[in-house]
């Protein structure tokens, strides 16, 4: 079984590699009229990311394949001050989705340890509310939050909706 650890500890050579993460994330998020956008997305991403290394309102979370190095996956969130955090970034390369792999404490979906790192953080920082943010292409992963979740939709966006709960409800 493959072994991924979850980390916020990026390389500069990090970066590199998740120009192609974010660009598969933007192929896979954003609206076909914008698929032309999404060099300029990805390059504005990154550099955002490495722009915001010593903010302590955002995070972001790497899971990387022990074995191959390879970054499989990110997690992006931020804290505001009213006690709002919001988890606005998920992705998961395909080929890694739905399996089950070996964390250092457990094992378990990618996505599942992502989303713990995240709430692990929320709760550090006594987020009450949590929001997160959906690409409306995203129709599984919309209907995965509201139903399984109980996410409620509390505002639109051309491209997005983001939704919201109590932390721990």
């Amino acid at each position: 079984m493959k072994k991924i650890i979850i980390t916020n500890q990026l390389t500069k050579e990090d970066y590199l590699e998740l120009k192609d993460l974010y660009s598969l994330f933007f192929h896979e998020t954003v609206a076909p009229h914008h698929l032309r956008l999404i060099p300029s997305f990805t390059n504005k991403s990154v550099q955002k990311l490495k722009e915001l290394k010593k903010d302590r309102t955002i995070k972001f979370w790497i899971a990387r394949d022990t074995e191959t190095n390879e970054i499989v996956g990110f997690a992006k969130a931020k804290v505001y001050f009213d006690a709002v955090g919001l988890f606005s970034h998920i992705y998961i390369k395909p080929e890694y989705r739905g399996k089950a792999y070996q964390l250092p404490n457990s094992e378990t979906l990618i996505a599942v340890a992502l989303t713990s790192a995240v709430r692990e953080w929320f709760e550090i920082m006594n987020i009450e509310i949590v929001e997160i943010e959906i690409a409306k292409q995203n129709k599984k992963m919309l209907a995965v939050n509201q139903k399984a979740l109980g996410f409620k939709i509390v505002r639109e966006f051309p491209d997005a909706y983001i939704l919201q709960k109590k932390l721990g409800d």
